[in-house]
C-alpha cells in the first residue's frame, strides 16, 4: 500500500499550483445529491421505476397491498400496507383522509364531506378524521 501511495506521489507535481487545481476540479465530476423525499422508488417488473412525488394524486389500499395512482393514470401496485406508505410520505405532504386513502395534498382541488382531486376524481371523507384534516388544511395551507 505505501508503495502505491509513493508512485502515485511521484506523478503528482508538488506544490500544486492554482492553475492545476483550477483544471482538475473542472474536470471532475459534479455530483448533485438527489433530495431523498422527491422521488418514490417502486418496484416494476424489470427493475425500479422512479416516481416524482409530486406526481402521485394518492394512495390507496387493497388489503396488505398499496396501489400508487400518479396524474398520468399510472397505477402502481406495491407488496405494504398503506401504513407502510403513510410512514414514508406523511412528512411529504401525504395525508390519510380515510382508512383506504392517503392523499398528495398539492392534488386536493376541493375538500369537505368527500376530497375532490386535480384529476377530477373524488375520495372519500372519514367523518373520524374530517375534524382534524379540516384544522390540519387550515392550519397549513390557508391564507
Amino acid at each position: 500500500m505505501m508503495k502505491k501511495v509513493q508512485s502515485i506521489q511521484q506523478h503528482i507535481p508538488l506544490p500544486i499550483s492554482e492553475r492545476h487545481l483550477q483544471v482538475v476540479s473542472r474536470t471532475m465530476p459534479t455530483e448533485q445529491p438527489i433530495k431523498r423525499h422527491s422521488i418514490l422508488a417502486v418496484p416494476v417488473a424489470n427493475g425500479l421505476k422512479f416516481i416524482t412525488l409530486a406526481d402521485i394524486l394518492y394512495v390507496q389500499a387493497d388489503g396488505n397491498y398499496s396501489e400508487i395512482v400518479t396524474q398520468n393514470n399510472e397505477r402502481f401496485l406495491v407488496a405494504k400496507p398503506l401504513k407502510s406508505a403513510e410512514m414514508r410520505l406523511q412528512q411529504d405532504g401525504f395525508l390519510r383522509v380515510h382508512q383506504s386513502y392517503l392523499v398528495n395534498v398539492v392534488h386536493i382541488r376541493q375538500f369537505g364531506s368527500q376530497i375532490e382531486l386535480s384529476s377530477n376524481e373524488i375520495l372519500p371523507v372519514s367523518r373520524r378524521r374530517s375534524r382534524q384534516i379540516s384544522q390540519l388544511i387550515r392550519s397549513q395551507y390557508s391564507i
